[in-house]
């Protein structure tokens, strides 16, 4: 559907690649030596996010998730309480994981006007990262609003939180271009 002419001129039958689709039960499917498995996100649409585990190291990629809707208050105070079962259950599926690929859409000031879009908070985003004990947070789903120094500015924040929450979680902006190593 996604490659459907209504929302993209490309169509499937004009691709050159050899496309194979799955479909993802329950349990962890595994494709080749790479084993994948997903987790429904928080999002007005269905959305998932998946986690990849390539020769015992592992991948989160979670590009649209609304870590405690609607949530304003300090981060601190959410480390301190029980997390709602969708939250705990999300943060059991990405626990631990050697790289966690995460939106931080919104500055706390921006999500106030935009709670239920299906995109967090920077401070929730942190939140997540360090419940979940990731090793590695790359922050991506940058708003498109925000400038370079804008994203810097909550690169900035976000290490700040982290550091506040004394969690260990070490964090980058993702951006077009990025590799790195599991």
């Amino acid at each position: 559907g996604q490659l459907d002419r209504a929302y993209f001129p490309v169509q499937m039958e004009d691709l050159k690649a050899k496309l194979e689709f799955k479909t993802l039960g329950d349990a962890p499917e595994a494709i080749g030596d790479v084993l994948v498995e997903w987790e429904y996100a928080i999002h007005p649409g269905v959305t998932v996010g998946y986690k990849i585990d390539i020769a015992g190291k592992t991948i989160a990629y979670v590009p649209d998730n609304e870590f405690l809707k609607g949530y304003l208050g300090p981060p601190g105070l959410v480390v301190e309480q029980e997390l709602c079962p969708m939250d705990s259950q999300f943060v059991e599926f990405i626990k631990g994981v050697d790289v966690l690929i995460h939106e931080a859409q919104y500055t706390a000031e921006e999500y106030v006007n935009h709670i239920g879009w299906g995109h967090s908070s920077l401070s929730n985003a942190c939140v997540l990262a360090t419940e979940a004990e990731v090793s590695r947070w790359i922050a991506i789903h940058h708003d498109p609003t925000h400038s370079d120094f804008i994203l810097q500015e909550k690169l900035n924040l976000a290490r700040q939180i982290l550091c506040d929450l004394r969690s260990s979680v070490q964090v980058e902006s993702g951006y077009d271009g990025l590799v790195g190593y599991l």
